[in-house]
């Protein structure tokens, strides 16, 4: 159960890494979705990791049929997604730990940082702040996600339309972002969520 109690205040250096940390998976949201087009015009067809597959490919439009196991080199966590779809990972995905794409503008981004500390309150709170911050609505929720609270937010930002989602597992700040193109994304909505419940981090969730 999320505690309605204002935490303790945090030092200064823990709390100043927080406000860092979730400020750049903001910025990542807010303003990435340009520089990855580019990228992939840049990357994909012969890049490591295969080419983005064709909008028309039925095989990447489905969870179940011909899938693929992505696990992070460093053994942090794993994902789901079909086979066909193109991975970025190790500096190619910077600032984020694994970028996979597939047909029609997806785009599934995971990205894991040391907040300094385990409370679920303290990040929901940053968060906050830094959408008051930039200035934009990111239709903030609190849910809860596989017994775990998280931060869900979902924004409408030049050709694409996100999905995050922000949990803690320890100190550790787990966010992963489902994205498609504006006028596709309640189609592909069902999918990404399938891919959403893969995510697995090494070790497991913690427990509610």
């Amino acid at each position: 159960m999320i505690s309605s109690s204002r935490p303790d205040g945090p030092g200064p250096r823990g709390a100043k890494r927080t406000v860092i940390a979730v400020a750049l998976a903001v910025g990542v949201l807010v303003a990435g979705f340009g520089v990855v087009e580019v990228l992939r015009r840049m990357q994909d067809g012969a890049a490591p990791g295969g080419a983005v597959p064709a909008d028309d490919d039925a095989s990447a439009l489905v969870l179940g049929l011909a899938d693929r196991r992505v696990a992070d080199a460093a053994g942090r966590f794993a994902i789901t997604v079909p086979a066909a779809w193109a991975e970025r990972a190790g500096e190619r995905a910077a600032p984020n730990d694994l970028i996979l794409r597939g047909p029609r503008g997806i785009e599934v981004w995971v990205r894991l940082t040391d907040v300094g500390h385990a409370r679920f309150d303290r990040l929901s709170d940053e968060i906050r702040r830094i959408e008051a911050n930039y200035g934009i609505n990111q239709n903030i929720r609190i849910v809860t996600w596989k017994g775990v609270p998280a931060v869900e937010r979902r924004m409408r930002l030049f050709e694409k339309e996100a999905i995050a989602l922000d949990f803690l597992v320890g100190t550790t700040n787990h966010h992963v972002q489902l994205a498609a193109k504006r006028e596709l994304l309640a189609g592909l909505e069902p999918l990404l969520r399938q891919v959403l419940d893969t995510y697995a981090p090494a070790g497991g969730l913690p427990p509610p």
